[in-house]
C-alpha cells in the first residue's frame, strides 16, 4: 500500500486506545486518513496487470470454448479446478519474470477460483482480483492495530466489522463500472487506483 506499516499501526493504535468496538467504528475516518494511496498500484504495475489479463483471458477463453460437459467437469471438479488454477498461476509467474507479493498471489488465486466456479469471463476475474487486493491490503494494514482494541476482537470479527464493510465502500459501483473500461483499454490501472485512493482519503463512515 505504499505505507510504513509500523508507523500506520502505531497511529491507528493511538486513535483506538481505550475504545470499544462501536467507538472504534466511529473513528474509521481518522483511521483511513492515516493510510496513504497506491493501493493497487503498489501491488500491480500496468505491465503486470496487462500480462495477467493476457494470460488469464487466454486461458479462460480456452476453458469456455470446451464442450459444455468438459467445461462443467472442470468447473465443478475440485481436483481438476485446482490443477487448472495452478497451471494459470505458473503461466502468469513465468510470463512476468518478477516476484509477486503475497497479497497479489493470494488475490490471484482467489479471483481465479471464483471465476472458474462461476464460469465467468475476464471482466469478472479482474473485478474480483482488484477487490481482493483492496481487501487484503486493508487487512494487512489494519489487522494488527485493530487487535489492540480493549474488547479483544478476533480475526473473523475484524474482517466482518471493519475490513469487509470498508472494502465494499471503496469498491462501490463507480469503481466496478470502470473495470470494463480498464479491460477495454479506455483507462489505465492508475485511474482505478486513484479512484480507490481518493475514496480512502475521503472516507466518512458507513
Amino acid at each position: 500500500m505504499g505505507t510504513n506499516k509500523a508507523r500506520v499501526d502505531k497511529s491507528i493504535r493511538k486513535i483506538l486506545a481505550g475504545k470499544s468496538i462501536d467507538e472504534a467504528k466511529s473513528s474509521l475516518p481518522q483511521i483511513t486518513s492515516t493510510m496513504k494511496s497506491n493501493f493497487i498500484g503498489k501491488e500491480v504495475s500496468e505491465e503486470i496487470y496487462q500480462s495477467i489479463v493476457g494470460v488469464v483471458g487466454g486461458k479462460l477463453s480456452k476453458l469456455y470454448a470446451l464442450e459444455e460437459d468438459e467445461c462443467e467437469e472442470i468447473a465443478h471438479n475440485l481436483l481438476k479446478r485446482e490443477q487448472w488454477i495452478n497451471e494459470v498461476m505458473e503461466l502468469v509467474e513465468d510470463n512476468l519474470n518478477v516476484e509477486m507479493s503475497e497479497i497479489l498471489l493470494k488475490s490471484l488465486r482467489i479471483a481465479l477460483a471464483e471465476t472458474i466456479n462461476e464460469e465467468k469471463d475476464e471482466r469478472y476475474f479482474i473485478e474480483k482480483l482488484l477487490y481482493r487486493i483492496v481487501f487484503l491490503s486493508l487487512e494487512n494494514t489494519m489487522q494488527g492495530a485493530l487487535e489492540g482494541l480493549d474488547e479483544g476482537l478476533t480475526i473473523p470479527q475484524i474482517r466482518k466489522e471493519f475490513i469487509e464493510p470498508l472494502a465494499d465502500k471503496l469498491f462501490e459501483d463507480d469503481v466496478r463500472e470502470n473495470i470494463s473500461n480498464l479491460i477495454d483499454g479506455k483507462i489505465t490501472l492508475a485511474t482505478v487506483n486513484e479512484q480507490i485512493a481518493n475514496k480512502l482519503k475521503n472516507f466518512g463512515g458507513f
